[in-house]
Parts: C-alpha cells; sequence; structure tokens
C-alpha cells in the first residue's frame, strides 16, 4: 500500500507556530506531507521551516510567468496534479477568513483553489479569538461546512495570543 499523502494546509493565525511539531510528528508516523501555505501564513512562520525537513512547499498558485504553452502541451497543472494525489486535506490552523473562503468557494489563493479541487476528505480545525469563534457568521460557516462533510476539530479552550 502506498504511503497516505497528507497536505497541511496552513493559514495565518498565530497557532500556526505550532505546525512544525505537527508535521515531524505526521512523518515520524509514516505519511508523505506536503505544506501548502496561505499568504498571511508566510508572515507568521517562514516556509523555510519546512523546505529544510524536504518537505514540498507550495505559496503561490503560479509562477511569476505562467507559461500556458507548457501547461496544454503537458497537460499538467501543478495545483491539479497536487489535488489527485492528496489523501487528506487539513487546514490547521484554520482561520476565520480561510473559513468563510472555503464555505463560500472562493478560490484565490493555492490552499482555497486546492481545496476545491480536491476530492479527499478535508479536516478543518479552526483556531482564532473565541469571540471570531462565537460569531453568528463563523458558526454558520462552520455548519455550512459540517453539511458538505468537512471534518471540524474544534478548538479547545486555552490561552490566546490576545
Amino acid at each position: 500500500m502506498a504511503t497516505k499523502h497528507i497536505v497541511l494546509g496552513i493559514t495565518g493565525g498565530i497557532a500556526a507556530i505550532k505546525t512544525p511539531e505537527l508535521t515531524r510528528r505526521l512523518l515520524d508516523a509514516g505519511y508523505r506531507v506536503s505544506v501548502v501555505f496561505t499568504k498571511s501564513a508566510a508572515s507568521i512562520i517562514s516556509p523555510d521551516v519546512f523546505k529544510k525537513l524536504h518537505i514540498p512547499v507550495y505559496t503561490n498558485l503560479f509562477a511569476e510567468k505562467v507559461d500556458s504553452e507548457k501547461i496544454l502541451l503537458d497537460r499538467s497543472v501543478v495545483h491539479i496534479d497536487l489535488a489527485k494525489s492528496t489523501d487528506l486535506l487539513v487546514i490547521v490552523p484554520a482561520t476565520a477568513n480561510t473559513i468563510s473562503k472555503l464555505t463560500w468557494g472562493i478560490a484565490d489563493d493555492y490552499l482555497t483553489t486546492l481545496a476545491l479541487a480536491v476530492t479527499c476528505p478535508i479536516v478543518v480545525c479552526p483556531a482564532m479569538n473565541v469571540h471570531m469563534w462565537t460569531h453568528p457568521a463563523t458558526q454558520q460557516n462552520i455548519q455550512t461546512l459540517l453539511a458538505r462533510g468537512v471534518k471540524i476539530v474544534e478548538p479547545k479552550e486555552g490561552m490566546l495570543a490576545c
């Protein structure tokens, strides 16, 4: 049986600083791991941390200059190829912003585009200020995602950055 491929979608929550440890644990358990960063996540933790672990890191949906002729010739688009090889997409931490994008099908970065393209299970791990978490808009978005079969790992009580 092939090694399961887990893609970690890292967003701009302060809890992103905990993702290298999660990655190490997944690697130790024998999973193949790739990481997709949002622009905000890269402001909190450097993608280089994961590159040093020899983990594939995806940050920009397209290169500066897209070679459309090569794409059409090869019939290969990186984010679609990644979606096809993903066995589990885990978005951790999931900000209120990313949860909203997932709910409404907004695909304006690598992670949200990938989330629309995968056919595997998706696990969303919200991490945000308690008031943002309990806001009716966030709670409605969570209910919508649950209804679509997305697994939610609800936040626990604990120290907040604020």
